[in-house]
């Protein structure tokens, strides 16, 4: 905030800072091109003084932000350069990509042929559908859909994503 004391407790102090909206605007294009995100700037008229509220986004999960190729965190009132052990942590917090992710493990050879709608993947092809369960199951397979686990079947999101059933 801009116009308000930097000590507690806060006062409103006022500011004359990017007084007209082309100013506000070019703080605003300037933020981004160095930052790299969108800050909102909401002007408040308040009786002690204008006040400027900068809305800084949440850092997206998983990536830290750098500015100049430093990757900064508080300490404190100071900004100090993020240290390793914090930069881990917040490198862990990007879970693994949904899509390497199964759909559905452990699923029957029957599960397989409802959940997945097979009919329609033979069509497309231009293939005749297999005359067995199991021609079905190795063709999917074949394909990487499916994978033959030690509990049964595991459906690839891949799979999931070509073919939802309505």
């Amino acid at each position: 905030m801009l116009g308000v004391s930097n000590q507690p407790p806060r006062q409103v102090v006022g500011t004359q800072a990017f007084q007209s909206p082309t100013d506000l605007n070019n703080i605003k294009a300037r933020i981004v091109e160095k930052l790299r995100f969108r800050v909102e700037v909401t002007e408040l008229q308040h009786s002690d003084g204008r006040v400027l509220v900068f809305e800084i986004p949440e850092r997206p999960v998983g990536q830290p932000l750098a500015l100049d190729g430093t990757y900064w965190m508080r300490a404190g009132e100071d900004l100090v350069p993020m240290t390793p052990d914090k930069l881990k942590r917040i490198f862990a917090e990007d879970p693994q990509d949904w899509f390497s992710q199964p759909a559905q493990a452990d699923a029957s050879a029957e599960a397989v042929i409802a959940l997945l709608d097979t009919q329609t993947y033979f069509e497309l092809l231009g293939i005749p559908y297999p005359t067995t369960r199991d021609g079905v199951l190795a063709r999917l397979q074949s394909e990487g859909f499916i994978r033959h686990t030690a509990g049964g079947w595991l459906i690839t999101n891949l799979a999931a994503s070509c073919w939802p059933k309505n």
